[in-house]
């Protein structure tokens, strides 16, 4: 798609292109104009690109139509107008995570980089983002775009999330906290040591997702844990006799995994990974405490939670392999996670241990 081309004359003052005055006045450009901006010896253009298609908004145009036509054509069916108007409500809902999803994609991943203090990514409402970004910026954000409404097929993710002794990677060569592999007989061979490195090696999950690209993949593995936060009290008759009402609330540890993989360019990926890893530590801490006019004995729990994260993001090949490791310093152990990624084509079987279960549905 062939961008409109837009501009703002502003001062050569070196300052940063702020367009959200503007932006809502860019919504509906009549004739294109293509101005240059001189900004801090960096020419940058102001260029508007229509991306409903791609963040969602494309369906709730749509289906804000269809409730308007049930409206006006008359109600026939009230189930059929609420029907519609909650297929609408989850649309938006869904455009609302994708919108900013892929602006901070380009934002991301856009060549030359995306400078905060030069460049400016407004999203509107109505499925268009405004860009102030040189001319090298928008030739890769339109090659960008247009590979993105390209026929993609679906993505397998396998990860593993595994915690080891401190250090172990590093004893097994691996420098520094992250490593992408191009050959993956490397990198099987790395996690075959890392996994038979000792009985203190543990794998807390070891997903297989099949997901759509640009969709954001979540994998939650929790166990939740009932405890005893407070009391209440309640006073029954006969006898005005006061009873202690336990107020009961849930934890929860485990693994929370989410992951996004972004073509950028054939065979090419870019792949941002969150992930959260939580641990009650047990014993369970609890206090004797007094309660009520009669000085009841009750006893309530102080649970505590240890959280650890890794938030990263890399460019990887189609097949290709990494490992990152997250030390803690608190119970001498790592965190490590693995990510492959392969794109499945058209004919092609989901390899083993990837069922109907773990596909992603998405745009």
């Amino acid at each position: 798609m062939t961008p409109c081309t837009l501009a703002l004359l502003v001062p050569l003052m070196g300052l940063p292109l702020d367009v959200s005055s503007a932006a809502q006045d860019l919504a509906r450009p009549q004739e294109p104009q293509p101005v240059r901006v001189a900004l801090a010896s960096q020419e940058l253009r102001l260029e508007l690109y229509d991306v409903a298609d791609l963040n969602g908004l494309d369906e709730v145009r749509e289906l804000s139509a269809q409730v308007s036509d049930l409206i006006k054509g008359g109600i026939r069916s009230l189930s059929d107008l609420q029907a519609k108007q909650e297929e609408l409500s989850v649309a938006r809902a869904r455009a609302e995570e994708e919108a900013p999803a892929l602006a901070d994609a380009l934002k991301l991943h856009m060549q030359p980089s995306f400078v905060v203090d030069r460049n400016s990514l407004v999203v509107l409402d109505n499925g268009h983002l405004v860009l102030s970004a040189s001319p090298q910026q928008h030739a890769w954000v339109s090659a960008f775009l247009a590979f993105q409404r390209e026929p993609q097929g679906l993505i397998l993710i396998k990860a593993q999330v595994l915690t080891v002794p401190q250090g172990t990677l590093a004893r097994l060569g691996l420098k520094g906290s992250a490593k992408i592999f191009e050959e993956t007989e490397v990198f099987e061979a790395l996690l075959e040591k890392v996994i038979a490195a000792g009985p203190e090696v543990e794998v807390l999950t070891a997903p297989k997702i099949l997901t759509y690209p640009r969709q954001k993949a979540t994998i939650s593995i929790l166990t939740q844990v009932a405890y005893v936060k407070d009391y209440t009290l309640e006073i029954v008759q006969p006898g005005d006799v006061e009873i202690a009402d336990p107020v009961i609330e849930v934890i929860q540890e485990g693994v929370i995994f989410n992951v996004r993989v972004i073509p950028l360019a054939p065979g090419i990926y870019g792949v941002e990974v969150d992930l959260t890893q939580s641990t009650i530590l047990r014993p369970l801490r609890t206090v004797k405490i007094l309660i009520g006019a009669a000085r009841h004995e009750v006893s309530i729990t102080l649970p505590e939670v240890h959280e650890r994260g890794l938030e990263t993001h890399l460019t990887m090949s189609n097949g290709g392999a990494a490992i990152f490791v997250s030390p803690d310093l608190e119970d001498d152990r790592d965190l490590v996670v693995t990510l492959r990624i392969q794109q499945m084509r058209e004919g092609d079987r989901d390899l083993p241990g990837t069922d109907a279960s773990s596909r992603k549905g998405g745009k």
